[in-house]
């Protein structure tokens, strides 16, 4: 963890309508007031949705709510590792608002435990011109996507030879580059894309569309060790009776979408449950080279659509806490 900053008596983030939508919530009897401890990612583009939603979760509860900010944004090309989750989780806060869980494939650190998502997000297609279409294969062909370098829409276009990627380093500039006409469309993290527009209200329009790519949407939820499974449950509590009151779309927005509203919470596994693979020298790999040739002297295709998921997925458990996508893609810098 780079730097850490208290934050006491906390003001709301979202302005006078958030607090006048905090003041019409129901709350508990005001006696002895508990205090819940949350730590934020403030590396996060969306450290004020989390903010938010810990706030009016925790008043709804009759409950205060401490901050604690983390910069999570890692050194280099490693990303903030599991075991500094868990020193936040088992130290300073009781909860770690908006840990990021890949909706097909829900991971989390061992030893953690997570409470229901309160939001959905992921990579999203930018537009200037017109509205996106709801899936990458749309696209006219030769259509030039801007990714951010070691994200996960970099494997998202790998599976469509037909688009042609333009890697930037940053999310801002990929967005950029569709503002400002140099590119037809980017597929880039949405809390980023919102930034974006609030930091450049001078910008060019630009049009966002949700598409159903695998890995491409993440659930948000908070971090929690056993010993802080109340807090956790007044949180769940809490954001439960905002969805209800219709109050926690507003909250999200426009970072994410109320993910109460969709089909339920998925559980989610430890990283320790890895996916069975086959090990070395085990004879249940195959050898590219002694690999049969198909009709007509063409090699067959090396891998299938299924291995290719499982390989992602492979790489997201083994792998990407040092080399970035898909991981990093989530914990995406700005």
């Amino acid at each position: 963890m780079s730097s850490v900053s208290v934050k006491r008596g906390m003001a709301l983030p979202f302005g006078r309508i958030g607090a006048a939508l905090l003041c019409a919530l129901p709350m508990q009897p005001a006696q002895a007031r508990a205090v819940i401890a949350a730590c934020v990612d403030q590396s996060s583009p969306a450290a004020m949705m989390d903010e938010r939603v810990a706030q009016a979760a925790a008043v709804s509860q009759g409950y205060g709510l401490h901050v604690e900010h983390f910069d999570g944004q890692g050194l280099g090309d490693d990303a903030y590792s599991p075991d500094n989750f868990r020193k936040l989780a088992g130290g300073l806060c009781q909860l770690v608002l908006g840990f990021p869980v890949d909706a097909q494939a829900p991971l989390l650190p061992d030893g953690l435990q997570a409470t229901n998502p309160y939001a959905q997000t992921g990579f999203v297609l930018v537009t200037r011109d017109r509205p996106p279409p709801a899936a990458l294969a749309d696209l006219p062909k030769g259509t030039t996507v801007a990714v951010t370098f070691q994200t996960a829409p970099n494997l998202f276009l790998a599976a469509h030879s037909n688009l042609v990627p333009a890697v930037y380093t940053q999310d801002a500039s990929s967005v950029d580059a569709v503002a400002s006409g140099k590119v037809k469309a980017a597929m880039i993290w949405q809390p980023s894309v919102a930034r974006y527009v609030e930091s450049h209200p001078k910008a060019h329009k630009l049009f966002v569309q949700r598409i159903d790519e695998p890995h491409a949407r993440w659930n948000l939820v908070a971090l929690y060790a056993p010993e802080s499974a109340a807090a956790a449950a007044v949180f769940d509590q809490g954001v439960a009776q905002l969805h209800e009151a219709g109050h926690l779309a507003f909250l999200v927005k426009p970072f994410a979408v109320d993910s109460t509203a969709s089909s339920g919470p998925q559980p989610a596994l430890p990283l320790s449950s890895r996916y069975e693979l086959p090990r070395r020298n085990s004879g249940q790999l195959v050898k590219v080279a002694n690999a049969p040739k198909a009709a007509g002297g063409k090699l067959p295709a090396l891998y299938t659509k299924e291995q290719a998921t499982a390989g992602l997925q492979s790489y997201a458990l083994n792998c990407s806490f040092c080399h970035g996508a898909p991981w990093k893609a989530a914990m995406v810098r700005h």
